[in-house]
C-alpha cells in the first residue's frame, strides 16, 4: 500500500517519506476446510493465503474494500462482493446472508478479530480464522521516522491499518515524541484505526469515506 500510495503522491507532486512499521511474513500452510464463504479483511491475507483445493470459481468471497476485491479477482476468485467499508459495514452485509452452522473461513494474521468472532458465535456459525501470515511490529527506518516526526512541522501522516497504528504509537512513546504530534494531521482508512490513537494528541485525525487509497 505504501508503494502504491507513493505513486499517487508523485503524480500530485507531494513530497513523502515511507517508514515501514510492520514486517509481514507468509506462513506456508494449507487448510482443507471447505467454507460457505471466505472473508478477506486485508490485501495481505489475499496475497498470502493458499488453498489445498483449487475451487475458487465456486466460493463466495467477501472483501472489506474494492482494492482487496481487485487483488482477489487477480488471484482467480470469481464470486466476490466488496462491502467497501470497515468491519461494521462487513457485519451489516453478513447479517443479510448468515445462517446457522454456516462455515466461514477468514484468512488473516495471528491477531484475533474478536468483533467477527463474537458475531459468528452469536449466530452459531462455524467460524475458522486461518493464520496465513504474521504481522510483527518493526520500525524498519527508526532514524527516518524520528526525523520526520521532529522536523516536519505541518505534515500529514497516513496510516492504513490498526496494526500499523499500534506500532506507530509504540514508536512515538518509545522515543518520547508525543509533543511533536500536536501540529500534525493524520489520515486513516477507518474509525477502528482512529481509535488506536487515544493516547496521542494530533492536530486532527481524518477518516476517509472509503477504505481505499484514492
Amino acid at each position: 500500500e505504501a508503494l502504491e500510495m507513493s505513486e499517487l503522491l508523485k503524480k500530485k507532486k507531494i513530497n513523502y517519506e515511507v517508514c515501514p512499521l510492520l514486517k509481514i511474513k507468509k506462513i506456508k500452510k494449507k487448510t482443507n476446510f471447505q467454507p460457505d464463504i471466505i472473508l478477506f479483511t486485508s490485501k495481505n491475507a489475499v496475497k498470502n493465503f493458499v488453498q489445498s483445493k483449487n475451487n475458487k470459481s465456486y466460493q463466495n468471497v467477501y472483501t472489506v474494500g474494492d482494492e482487496t476485491k481487485k487483488l482477489a479477482k487477480e488471484k482467480g476468485y470469481k464470486k466476490i462482493i466488496s462491502v467497501n467499508g470497515d468491519g461494521k459495514t462487513l457485519i451489516n452485509n453478513l447479517k443479510k446472508i448468515v445462517f446457522k452452522k454456516m462455515k466461514v473461513l477468514h484468512p488473516t494474521s495471528q491477531i484475533v478479530n474478536e468483533y467477527l468472532q463474537n458475531f459468528f458465535n452469536v449466530h452459531h456459525c462455524i467460524y475458522k480464522p486461518f493464520c496465513c501470515y504474521k504481522s510483527d511490529k518493526l520500525n524498519c527506518a527508526p532514524q527516518r521516522f524520528k526525523n520526520f516526526i521532529k522536523l516536519e512541522k505541518r505534515s500529514i501522516i497516513l496510516i492504513f491499518s490498526s496494526r500499523t497504528a499500534e506500532s506507530f504509537c509504540d514508536e512515538i512513546l518509545k522515543y518520547n515524541l508525543s509533543n511533536f504530534c500536536e501540529n500534525k494531521n493524520v489520515i486513516v482508512l477507518s474509525n477502528n484505526i482512529k481509535k488506536k490513537f487515544d493516547l496521542i494528541n494530533f492536530n486532527e485525525i481524518f477518516v476517509t469515506s472509503r477504505p481505499n487509497l484514492d
